[in-house]
């Protein structure tokens, strides 16, 4: 169903977006707010049309459907044909709109081919990083991944790629949905017996109640593979409204003091997190 998307500035002067006519550009962005939580829609370009351009009553539906065809041709949104029906997915829709666990709603539309067999139909198109629906800056270096819904199957990758607990438990309860190939090899790193889960999964549980990862809507909670790299799940938890030091800030204030940080600069909690992270690992032998 469509929900309040998000869309970057710079999305009007990426390559891609800024080449589209100025019509297709309208088009585009409805269709992203009007796209479900799988970042499905149907292509009808009849529906599409009075989604688009209600008030317009000279465009036709073949122009519209020349407008949808035109985002499609760069690799901004991919079409399926499922039973006659004509279909429209955004290929990395996930990496692009955060949502919320507690929020997502499954798709009632089917989903395109290639999700269905667990296999890649083509090459990958340059898609990743901005929450803009499909538009990456330029020079950004940030990895090409492709996040699915809780419990789904991500394009080009089998269930059987993920080891025993991750898809079952560990991704549909953590409350940060980033980076999920990320966090996905590092659960294969990790490798974690049935013992070492069930002890997660507890601290997890406690974990996402606390009130570091609660307030400021979850600003800090660390992304899911810095928990697993971490070894998150034994850290201590401050019970909520307790008053003591939150876990983030006694790591900067380490950090600080072993001049890992500098004192007269601000960090978030993910920098602060990867730091630690990293001097963990330094100390291991």
């Amino acid at each position: 169903m469509p929900r309040i998307r998000t869309l970057k500035p710079e999305a009007w002067s990426h390559r891609k977006v800024g080449r589209l006519s100025i019509p297709a550009r309208q088009l585009w962005t409805v269709m992203i707010t009007q796209a479900d939580d799988d970042g499905r829609e149907i292509a009808d370009p009849g529906q599409l049309r009075v989604l688009a351009f209600p008030y317009d009553r000279e465009i036709t539906d073949e122009q519209v459907a020349g407008w949808r065809d035109e985002i499609a041709a760069p690799g901004l949104i991919q079409l399926y044909e499922v039973d006659g029906v004509l279909y429209a997915h955004f290929p990395s829709w996930r990496d692009h709109q955060r949502i919320h666990r507690n929020h997502y709603t499954p798709s009632k539309l089917p989903p395109p081919p290639h999700e269905l067999s667990g296999t890649s139909t083509g090459p990958v198109p340059d898609m990743s990083g901005t929450s803009t629906g499909e538009v990456p800056p330029e020079g950004k270096g940030r990895d090409r991944r492709t996040t699915t819904a809780p419990g789904a199957v991500a394009p080009g990758r089998s269930k059987a790629a993920d080891a025993p607990g991750f898809t079952e438990w560990f991704w549909p309860l953590y409350p940060k949905h980033v980076a999920r190939a990320r966090a996905l090899r590092a659960w294969n790193r990790l490798k974690p017996s049935e013992a070492v889960q069930a002890e997660m999964r507890v601290a997890l549980e406690r974990q996402v109640k606390s009130e570091g990862w609660t307030k400021d809507n979850g600003q800090y909670v660390p992304h899911p593979a810095s928990w697993l790299n971490g070894q998150r799940w034994t850290d201590e938890v401050e019970a909520g409204g307790g008053g003591g030091d939150d876990e983030v800030q006694r790591r900067l204030r380490i950090l600080h003091s072993v001049g890992r940080l500098r004192p007269d600069c601000r960090y978030d909690a993910y920098e602060i997190n990867r730091e630690w992270d990293k001097r963990e690992q330094e100390k291991r032998p």
